[in-house]
């Protein structure tokens, strides 16, 4: 019978092959016969087959899963900060008009990041439960910096701002085993 494992299966066929050593399988009864007694050997390499293909797949949706959490984290994180910048380095001398849509589109900017944390990923338990407390936080932060912002906090934006950076960092940290594997 030829070798169940696929990393060797045939291996022995061209080696004898290239030394001009002819070969032929058993007739298919006799096959029937070595499998028959080669059965748990069989079984046991199907199995190992499917737990490692399993889990490189595993793996690949953990790695895909978590490199677009780290760069979600860094957009967001970003985005924070170009936030906090516009409500206080321009202050008054900015049209207002001017803040808005700037304000806008870093908020935009914001919900798509934060859309990559919504999206149902394979991601290994400890990442997901990170990402979903660290979520929670950069809701509350999130809140609180446009809050702040309407009533011209400045201090309080950044305390809210580096709550964003400080979230965002936790989950990059718990996210980095997984998003620096090589995939395949």
């Amino acid at each position: 019978m030829l070798d169940p494992n696929p990393e060797i299966r045939g291996r022995g066929d061209q080696v004898l092959s290239k030394a001009n050593v002819e070969i032929q399988l058993f007739p298919r009864d006799l096959r029937a016969q070595v499998e028959e007694m080669n059965r748990d050997f069989i079984r046991a390499q199907e199995q190992k087959q499917t737990i490692t293909k399993t889990n490189a797949s595993t793996s690949d949706a953990a790695t895909i899963a978590a490199r677009k959490l780290t760069d979600a984290t860094r957009k967001s994180q970003k985005a924070a900060w170009s936030f906090y910048a516009i409500h206080t380095q321009y202050g008054v001398a900015r049209a207002a008009r001017d803040v808005a849509d700037e304000e806008r589109q870093v908020l935009k900017k914001i919900d798509e990041a934060l859309g990559v944390f919504a999206q149902d990923y394979d991601i290994p338990v400890d990442l997901s439960a990170v990402a979903k407390a660290e979520m929670g936080n950069i809701n509350i932060a999130l809140v609180n910096l446009k809050a702040f912002s309407i009533t011209g906090q400045g201090d309080a934006m950044k305390i809210a701002a580096t709550q964003i950076q400080d979230a965002c960092e936790r989950i990059r940290t718990v996210a980095r085993p997984y998003a620096y594997k090589s995939i395949g």
